[in-house]
């Protein structure tokens, strides 16, 4: 979820040539909607921390409700202190992308999240 189109088409062209298929959404709300159509379709989420109608944390926390061990990444242009600090209680794997991001940034916190590295906020 990314409320801003061209961050949001980079991701999604990003993660598909890594081999995923992706849901854009353009706002918390969005995703939690289609998530809640089949949340076990979904491997991870890539959160913007700032968006419209509800926002990174917020998203998070309501998709983890429906799926505890479901594994989120944060993207934000603030720090990491204050995006995971009130997210310290997350039943599941959470990571953070500080923005701006490469496209190694990106492959390397999915590949970390997805179990293949050492873990790293």
């Amino acid at each position: 979820a990314e409320d801003e189109p061209l961050v949001r088409e980079f991701t999604c062209g990003a993660l598909e040539l890594m081999g995923f298929q992706t849901v854009a959404t353009s706002d918390g709300e969005e995703a939690l909607e289609a998530f809640k159509k089949d949340p076990f379709r979904f491997r991870l989420a890539l959160l913007d921390y700032t968006m419209p109608r509800r926002n990174g944390r917020e998203t998070l926390l309501a998709l983890q409700a429906l799926r505890p061990d479901f594994p989120v990444v944060l993207c934000s242009g603030y720090s990491a202190r204050e995006c995971l600090g009130p997210l310290q209680d997350a039943p599941g794997a959470v990571r953070f992308l500080p923005k701006p991001y490469h496209l190694s940034d990106l492959r390397r916190v999915l590949s970390d999240l997805l179990g293949q590295g050492p873990a790293q906020s």
